[in-house]
């Protein structure tokens, strides 16, 4: 479902597979060994080192942190160590750190990620007098919690990850991240659901829901289209309209029925595909992945009402899904496809439950007219 995602990842910068291949080399403990590896850095200046650091930190994370803690040092020494001058550096150091423990994890070498996250702790774990430097030191202290999260969950730790998604939610929270917040909702819904706790995840689910229909509301009204006046904007399905359940199981074009178990997107590890690079306004590409999240969010819903065998509502919200991700993504998307098939296996479980309950009741009725002949056959038997 994680829905993460899903999904259990917040949206960090990317970093290069070079990165993560190398990342088992570096330690960010291993400062006095890069300098004896590197003995001309030292005659470097800070914005020499600095200006090294930010030239390869794209494609090569590792050898930029080694850059920046040579620059962490020297600041310190400097300024001090609570300076503001050091505490940008800290923190342009917990987020590579934090970027290429996200490429660890993608890459699943999870193991290798706890080095990396053991520094960030210790350089955002306290308040800076600073607002700017606070939140940033917030959301990086989030990120690293989103990375927990993630190892966590790899190595089989539910409730771990668990209360990890729980930390980095609560800071989205405290920062007012209203574009982050349906991730994390989604990412705690995914984890509760792993857990059983269905009422719990639908709960979550739903949160992310109300957020992320105000985001695209609010994001519908600044999309340019003065350079195209023929396109036109995705609107928000209702689900009133659609209550015809062969409205879309039955259109033409839609692929043949077939077995789909259901499984949640958490565990099958759907993420938010890439917005289309032909959109270049960023209103537009900011409503398409807000659109995008909405039909996840609808899909998630769907499948906890599912598990809490509600069939007449998870239909309905299947239908929602698939109708809010044609809408924001087009007909032919594989999401789409996935939750078109995923509609019609649940059509066909509700008609098989509908049959076995049918079975049921007839079964109960026959049961209780023979209970009643064998009674009356008895009373009567006595008075003969």
């Amino acid at each position: 479902m994680l829905h993460v995602p899903h999904h259990l990842e917040l949206p960090t910068p990317a970093t290069s597979a070079r990165s993560a291949s190398q990342a088992s080399s570096y330690s960010p403990s291993d400062t006095k060994r890069s300098n004896k590896r590197k003995p001309h850095s030292s005659a470097l200046t800070i914005k020499e080192l600095e200006a090294k650091a930010q030239n390869v930190a794209r494609n090569d994370a590792v050898n930029a942190l080694e850059y920046l803690m040579q620059v962490l040092e020297m600041k310190r020494d400097r300024f001090g160590a609570a300076a503001p001058e050091t505490v940008e550096t800290q923190l342009d150091i917990v987020e590579l750190n934090n970027n290429v423990a996200q490429e660890l994890i993608q890459s699943g070498r999870t193991g290798e990620v706890a080095r990396y996250l053991s520094q960030n702790n210790a350089f955002t774990q306290h308040a800076v007098p600073d607002p700017h430097q606070n939140s940033r030191r917030l959301f990086q202290r989030a990120q690293m919690y989103n990375n927990r999260t993630c190892v966590k969950k790899a190595e089989g730790n539910v409730r771990g990850a668990l209360k990890n998604c729980e930390k980095s939610l609560t800071i989205m929270l405290h920062l007012n991240m209203l574009d982050q917040l349906p991730t994390c909702y989604l990412n705690v819904c995914a984890l509760y659901s792993t857990l059983g706790l269905h009422s719990e995840a639908l709960k979550h689910a739903f949160l992310a829901l109300q957020i992320l229909r105000e985001l695209i509301k609010d994001t519908h009204g600044k999309v340019d289209l003065a350079g195209n006046p023929n396109a036109s904007l995705p609107t928000l399905p209702d689900s009133s309209i659609l209550e015809q359940e062969s409205s879309i199981s039955h259109q033409k074009g839609s692929e043949p029925d077939a077995e789909v178990h259901f499984t949640p997107l958490g565990d099958v590890g759907l993420t938010i595909p890439p917005v289309d690079s032909s959109i270049i306004d960023p209103a537009h590409r900011r409503l398409t992945t807000f659109g995008t999240q909405l039909a996840i969010t609808y899909f998630n819903i769907a499948v906890e009402q599912e598990y809490l065998l509600d069939f007449p509502a998870c239909i309905r919200t299947y239908q929602v899904a698939v109708a809010t991700a044609e809408e924001f993504l087009g007909w032919g998307h594989p999401l789409a496809k996935k939750f078109r098939r995923t509609l019609r296996k649940a059509l066909k479980d509700e008609q098989i439950m509908q049959q076995a309950q049918l079975e049921e009741t007839q079964t109960k009725q026959c049961a209780k007219y023979r209970y009643g002949v064998t009674s009356t056959a008895s009373v009567h038997s006595v008075y003969k």
